[in-house]
This record gives C-alpha cells, structure tokens and sequence, in this order.
C-alpha cells in the first residue's frame, strides 16, 4: 500500500483554519480529529503551528482589511471622476475626469499587486502609460480595455 502524500499547503492551511475555529469553540483535539478525518497528532501539530503563527496572521488580516478600505477609497475617485466626465461638456475637463479615472484605476492595480491580492504574472497591463497625450475617445478605449481587465482579475468596482 503506498504512502499517503502530504496534502497541498492550502488544504494544509485551510485545515489549520479549521483546527483554530473548532479549538476555539472548545472542542477537544480527538473531536476535532475524528471530525476533519486526520490524527491526533496532526491536530496537536496544527494547534502548535497556529500558536507560533497566530501574530503573523492577525497582522496579515490587518494589512488587508486596511488595502481593503485604500482601495475602495480609490474606486471611490475612479466613480466621481467618471460621474464628473459624463456630467462636463468641456472636452478638457473631459480629459481630464478620464485621465483621473484611468490613474485611480491604475493605482488600485498597483496597491493589488503590491499587497499581493493579485499576482503581477496575472496583470497583463502597462502600467507605465501617459494619458496626458491621449484624445477623448483614446481615453475611452483604453478604461474600457482596462475595465475588462480588472473584472477578469475580479478587482471589478464599475461605475
């Protein structure tokens, strides 16, 4: 009979999850290993693994709740320029509200990537382009590329 494998680090991690809600619930350890179907031992490790990891985690979910909220604050100046774009008759203003959208767009990637919410092999973007140099309707097509962009990566907020 061959050897179990180890499982993949995510199942690995999901199960450690797992162990700290159900621990924390003050279920025992031979309850919880019956219930994810693994040893007592491996429980015991889990819980060990978690105690020596619990401070990077918090810090983790810390760092990410407040990417979170940097990014919706973006998404939010990306919403109010192209409400101003549509709202102006002024071709400069015009350009001006896209251009904004398309750099709040930009730099919601940038904090993704940076944060690593999103792996920079995935973003298929110049990141590096100027708008400044670009017409109207040039604008339009390059947030609207960009905008297919970002639901494909799930970083969707539409106006």
């Amino acid at each position: 009979m061959p050897l179990p494998c180890k499982p993949p680090t995510h199942q690995t991690y999901e199960r450690r999850l797992e162990v700290f809600r159900l621990s924390m619930r003050g279920i025992s350890y031979d309850a919880i290993s019956r219930q994810l179907g693994v040893s007592r031992t491996t429980i015991t490790n889990d819980s060990k693994w978690i105690k020596t990891h619990l401070r990077e985690l918090a810090v983790n979910a810390d760092r990410f709740a407040e990417v979170g909220e940097i990014m919706a604050k973006i998404a939010e100046i990306e919403k109010e320029a192209m409400f101003q774009f549509n709202e102006t008759e002024n071709p400069h203003a015009k350009n001006n509200f896209l251009m904004t959208a398309l750099n709040a767009m930009k730099e919601r990637i940038k904090i993704a990537m940076d944060s690593g919410v999103i792996d920079r092999a995935a973003v298929d973007m110049n990141l590096s382009v100027d708008y400044s140099k670009m017409t109207t309707d040039e604008l339009l097509k390059a947030r609207e590329e960009e905008v297919g962009k970002l639901r494909r990566l799930g970083l969707d907020g539409e106006n």
